[in-house]
C-alpha cells in the first residue's frame, strides 16, 4: 500500500468513527503505522499511538510527531491542532498548554499575542485580561503602564488622556483634580503653579486674571485687595504705589483730584491749615504779596498798609481839629464803637459847625499815600457814596473812594490809594450827598 492510500484510509476511518480508528485512540495495535491527529505513536512501540501533551498537536494522520504550539497559542492534550490566545492573554513561549491574562496596566489587544502591551501614557487598565486601556479622565494623569490614574495637584490641571498634569499660568489657580484653571478675582494675582491668589498689598491694584500687581500711579492710592487705585481728593496728593494720601501742609493747596504735588500758594494768598484746595486771598490793601506758600497774610507791622504797592506805608497817627466824643471814637483803633456827624441841611440851628464832618489834624505836614474808612454795620453808613474826603493843604482839594470792600458783620470798609499829595496839614470826611448823618466806625491815614 503506496503513502497516498495510507492518508486517504486514515481520513476515512476518521470519518466514519470505525472500530480501528477507536482502536488506535485506545492504543491498540495496528497493522500499520498511523495515528490520528492529535495522537502519535507512542516511543515505547511503533504499533501503539498517544495522545499529544498539552501544548504539542499534530494536525495530519502520518508518521510524524506533536509539535508544539507557537507562541501566542495554546492546546489541551489530544489537540489536532492550536488555539489562539484571547484578547487580553497572552503565550510568552512555545509548547504553552494556557494563556495567561494580561497583569493590570498592560493589555493584549487582539488575539494571538505572546506578550503584553503596557498602556500608554495618559491611560489604564484597573483589571488583568483587558483587550484594551482606559483614557483617565480630565483631571488626572498617568505614566505608561499605569493601573490607575492620579490626580492633578492643586495648581495643576489636565484634559481626559493626559500624560502628564501642566502647571496653571500665572494669573490662574486651581484646585486638586481640575480639568481647567480659574482665573484670580481683579485686586488678587498668582504665579505659575499656584493653588490660591493672593490679595495686592495696599498701594497697588490688579485686573482679573494677573500674575503681578501694578503700583498705583502718583496722584492716586488703594487699599489691600484693589481692583483700580482711587485719585487723591483736592488738597491732598501722593506718590507712585502710596498706600493713602497725604494732605497738603498749611502754605500749599492742590486744586483738582489727582495731585501728583502740592504747589505753594503764590504771593498774596494764603493756607492756615493742612489740606487745602486752594488759598485765600489776601487783602492786598494791607498785606504784600511778596513771599510764596505763606500760611497767614503777610501783614504791614503797626496797622501799616500796602495799598497794592508791595511795600508799607505807615499808618498816621491823627487828633481831632476840635475834640468831641464823635470824633474821638473814629481814631480810637475800635471798629465796634463809631462816631456821626450830622449834616448842616438836618442838624438844629444851634448845633456846633465842628458837629458837622470829621476834622482831623496832623502834627506837621506829612506826604499822604492814601486812607481808608470803616463803615458801620447796620447803621445809617451804606456806602462811601455818602461821604468825600477833603484834603486840606493851602486849599482843600477833594478825594474819592477807588474801593468798596463788604466785611459781613463790620459793614464795609472803603479804600483811596490814588489821593497822593504831599504836606498835607489835615483832612475833613464831609457829606456828599444830603444823607442826614454821616456814621464813621474807624479812620486811618498812610503816607511815606
Amino acid at each position: 500500500m503506496n503513502f497516498s492510500l495510507l492518508v486517504a484510509a486514515a481520513l476515512l476511518a476518521a470519518l466514519t468513527g470505525s472500530s480501528a480508528d477507536r482502536n488506535l485512540q485506545r492504543g491498540k495495535r495496528q497493522d500499520h503505522k498511523m495515528c490520528l491527529p492529535g495522537h502519535q505513536l507512542s516511543e515505547d512501540s511503533d504499533r501503539m499511538c498517544e495522545p499529544c501533551s498539552a501544548g504539542t498537536h499534530r494536525e495530519i494522520a502520518v508518521n510524524s510527531k506533536c509539535q508544539k504550539c507557537p507562541p501566542g497559542s495554546y492546546s489541551r492534550a489530544g489537540a489536532a491542532a492550536c488555539s489562539k490566545c484571547w484578547p487580553g492573554s497572552f503565550a510568552a513561549s512555545s509548547g504553552s498548554a494556557s494563556c495567561q491574562k494580561c497583569a493590570k496596566g498592560s493589555i493584549a489587544a487582539t488575539d494571538g499575542l505572546s506578550s503584553c502591551t503596557p498602556c500608554p501614557a495618559g491611560s489604564f487598565v484597573r483589571f488583568s485580561g483587558s483587550p484594551a486601556c482606559v483614557k483617565c479622565p480630565a483631571g488626572t494623569s498617568s505614566k505608561a503602564g499605569a493601573e490607575e490614574c492620579s490626580k492633578c495637584q492643586p495648581g495643576h490641571f489636565s484634559p481626559p488622556g493626559a500624560a502628564a498634569c501642566k502647571p496653571c499660568p500665572a494669573g490662574r489657580i486651581s484646585t486638586a483634580g481640575a480639568s481647567a484653571c480659574h482665573r484670580c478675582p481683579a485686586g488678587s494675582f498668582s504665579v505659575a503653579g499656584a493653588s490660591a491668589c493672593h490679595r495686592c498689598p495696599a498701594g497697588k491694584f490688579s485686573a482679573r486674571g494677573a500674575s503681578i500687581c501694578t503700583r498705583c500711579p502718583a496722584g492716586s492710592f488703594s487699599a489691600m485687595g484693589a481692583s483700580a487705585c482711587t485719585r487723591c481728593p483736592a488738597g491732598s496728593f501722593s506718590a507712585m504705589g502710596a498706600s493713602a494720601c497725604t494732605l497738603c501742609p498749611a502754605g500749599q493747596f492742590a486744586s483738582s483730584e489727582g495731585s501728583k504735588q502740592c504747589k505753594a500758594c503764590p504771593p498774596g494768598t494764603f493756607s492756615d491749615a493742612a489740606g487745602a484746595a486752594e488759598c485765600q486771598k489776601c487783602d492786598r490793601d494791607f498785606a504784600l504779596a511778596i513771599k510764596s506758600g505763606m500760611t497767614k497774610c503777610d501783614l504791614c507791622p503797626n496797622g501799616g498798609a500796602a495799598l497794592r504797592d508791595n511795600r508799607c506805608y505807615r499808618k498816621l497817627k491823627v487828633s481831632c481839629l476840635v475834640s468831641w466824643p464823635d470824633c474821638e471814637r473814629t481814631i480810637d483803633n475800635d471798629v465796634y464803637s463809631y462816631g456821626q456827624a450830622l449834616h448842616k441841611k438836618f442838624s438844629k440851628p444851634s448845633t456846633p459847625v465842628h458837629e458837622t464832618y470829621f476834622h482831623y489834624k496832623f502834627d506837621a505836614p506829612v506826604n499822604l499815600r492814601g486812607f481808608a474808612v470803616w463803615g458801620k454795620y447796620g447803621c445809617c453808613l451804606k456806602s462811601s457814596r455818602v461821604l468825600q474826603i477833603a484834603v486840606i493843604r493851602k486849599h482843600e482839594t477833594l478825594c474819592f473812594f477807588d474801593r468798596n470792600y463788604n466785611v459781613g458783620k463790620l459793614g464795609y470798609y472803603a479804600v483811596n490809594d490814588k489821593c497822593k499829595y504831599d504836606s498835607v496839614k489835615g483832612l475833613k470826611i464831609i457829606h456828599r450827598t444830603n444823607y442826614p448823618t454821616i456814621t464813621v466806625a474807624e479812620v486811618a491815614f498812610y503816607v511815606y
